[in-house]
């Protein structure tokens, strides 16, 4: 069975992303995409935007994950042939270790770099879920007004708009993201 999501292409790509980076949900995008919770999550979880095949080359449809998954190969592929170097402890030498390290570090930049690509890790990630925090509050707020009687609709206005005087009369109290 073909998934609904890779077929999508760029549109399930960037819906998944959107899914990873927190801005909406599994079952939002099982809905704008015309499929079930399942078939989203079986994607997630298969790790349909990057495959490994049968000789261990990664493939992938997005062109800078497939420009990435070619240079991490490339990578493991000169790690493979460093340590093949060394067959006794007398063979490893500064340059050699030096020469791992630098690999090493340059693999790892490379996964940060390829989740980063995929939604799964960034800079926006905290910014993120702030926002989704706060909507959050938000609602929990409006949905405590909206079955409040009157007379406790206006204490709790009174109250949210004392703390907000206290927050910008003593800035120390509040707290920042």
């Amino acid at each position: 069975m073909d998934c609904p999501i890779c077929l999508a292409k760029s549109l399930g790509a960037a819906k998944i992303r959107n899914c990873h980076l927190g801005k909406t949900t599994p079952y939002v995008v099982a809905n704008e995409l015309g499929c079930s919770y399942e078939q989203v999550m079986c994607h997630i979880n298969e790790q349909h935007e990057i495959k490994v095949d049968e000789d261990g080359n990664f493939q992938t449809e997005d062109i800078l994950l497939k420009k990435l998954a070619s240079n991490m190969k490339t990578l493991e592929e000169w790690t493979g042939f460093i340590i093949s170097t060394v067959s006794a402890p007398k063979d490893v030498d500064r340059a050699k270790v030096d020469m791992l390290v630098k690999l090493t570090q340059e693999i790892r930049k490379t996964i940060e770099s390829i989740a980063e690509l995929q939604g799964r890790l960034g800079p926006g990630d905290t910014v993120m879920q702030i926002q989704v925090l706060n909507g959050r509050v938000m609602d929990l707020t409006n949905m405590v007004l909206d079955n409040s009687c009157s007379d406790c609709k206006m204490k709790i206005l009174q109250a949210m708009e004392r703390k907000q005087v206290c927050q910008t009369v003593v800035p120390s109290l509040t707290v920042k993201p």
